[in-house]
This record gives C-alpha cells, structure tokens and sequence, in this order.
C-alpha cells in the first residue's frame, strides 16, 4: 500500500489544513448523524479541524462503493455530496468504513499531530491503489494527484530518516522539525 509518512505537531495542524483546503481535487468525508448504530457520512469541501483518521476522496466520476464484500461490491454510494449511512460498522469510528480492501478514488489519512509520552508521533496518507476498478485515465489522474501531495509535503517540510542513521523516508512539518531539533525523540511507527 503506497504510503507518505510525516511528522507533525498540534502547531502543524493549521499547516496541513491549508494544504488538503486548497485543493480543489479533493473533498473529505465528515459524520453527518447517525441510523441506529451505524454512522452516516456525507463529503464536504473543506475542513475547520483534522481528525485522528480522515477518508479523502479524488473527486471523479467513479462511483463509490458503500461495502466491498466477498470480492464483489454490494452497493454504490448515489450521492457523497448528499451523504450515505454505512452498510456496516468499521472499527473506526471517525471514518468511514470501506470494507476490507480500499478504493483507487480513497485515501486515509492517519493524523497523530500531537506528542504522546513527549514523542513526535508519526502520521501518515495511505492509498489502498485497487487497480482495475475505475478507467485509465481515472487512475493517471489519481496517480498524479497522489505524486502532487508528496510535493506539497516536501515544499513545506524537511526530509528525515524514521530511524537512527537511515535513508530519509518520512517529512518532518516545520513545527515537529523544531521539536525534533531541540531534542524531542520521533517515533518509529504510528
């Protein structure tokens, strides 16, 4: 699963906001109520606060799957804009549940911009890149987008190795590159 990993404190939040607000290629989903049990969803423009997992969806003409199940898709989403309520409930409770594997259209973003036992913590994007379920051109344009993310991340950050001594593989914001400059350890892993 292609992943860009990062590090960022609550100071980098704001940061980061701007980056995915600006982007007209994308929209978020956001809890819009609940049926019963089961969350509803609805995709949204922009975002006021970042939470712990966020679903970003490359807006196309692709539809969206409401549950993949048992290799085979058991409905389609009519209307993100409009919202949907989930065919079943994920584990994660602040983003909505796709079923076991992940759409070429749909992103995760694992958001820890916080310290925890005063360690940066590492966040990351990660695309589950299912090939074959939308058309040629659908999937360069994702790629392409994918690719323009990373750049915006490395426009606004400094490249830093995860581990002691390695290649550098992940993007330290500018907030967590202060912290990490003064000392403040990163964490491996998320």
């Amino acid at each position: 699963m292609p992943q860009i990993s990062f590090y960022g404190v609550e100071s980098d939040v704001s940061l980061l906001l701007d980056i995915l607000n600006k982007d007209e290629k994308i929209a978020f989903f956001v809890k819009d109520g609940a049926k019963g049990d089961r969350a509803c969803w609805k995709a949204v423009r922009e975002l006021d606060q970042l939470p712990s997992m966020l679903s970003i969806w490359f807006i196309c003409d692709a539809r969206l799957p409401l549950l993949w199940y048992e290799h085979r898709f058991l409905a389609y989403i009519d209307d993100p804009w409009q919202g949907w309520c989930e065919a079943r409930i994920g584990l994660e409770k602040s983003s909505p549940y796709w079923g076991p594997i992940s759409f070429p259209s749909i992103f995760e973003l694992t958001n820890q911009c916080f310290l925890k036992d005063n360690r940066i913590q590492l966040s990351c994007f990660e695309w589950g890149n299912t090939k074959g379920i939308v058309d040629e051109f659908t999937e360069k344009e994702i790629k392409k987008w994918w690719t323009a993310l990373e750049r915006k991340l490395a426009k606004v950050s400094t490249k830093v190795s995860r581990v002691p001594g390695g290649k550098p593989n992940a993007y330290c914001l500018p907030g967590a590159y202060e912290l990490s400059l003064l000392g403040v350890t990163r964490n491996i892993n998320p």
